[in-house]
C-alpha cells in the first residue's frame, strides 16, 4: 500500500529501492503457480475436494481413549 502523495506529511524523498508489491513468501508464491494448475488441489487433512487419488495420512500421535464414567 502506497501513501498518497498528497498526503505525504512533509517534502520527503520516495525510497527508488521501496516496491509497491506486498512481499509474499516463497510458500505463498508456489502456492499461486500451484493454483493455475486445473488438477492441482491443496493437500488437506480430509478430501474435501472430492479427490479419487487423495490419500489420507496417517497421524504419528498416540491415541489416548477418553475413560471418563
Amino acid at each position: 500500500m502506497s501513501l498518497p502523495e498528497s498526503i505525504r506529511p512533509y517534502p520527503v524523498m520516495r525510497n527508488p529501492y521501496a516496491r509497491t508489491e506486498l512481499w509474499k513468501s516463497q510458500d505463498d508464491l508456489q502456492e499461486l503457480i500451484n493454483m493455475s494448475d486445473e488438477k492441482w488441489y491443496p493437500k488437506t487433512k480430509y478430501n474435501i475436494y472430492n479427490q479419487a487419488d487423495f490419500v489420507k495420512e496417517k497421524d504419528l500421535t498416540l491415541h489416548h481413549e477418553d475413560r471418563r464414567i
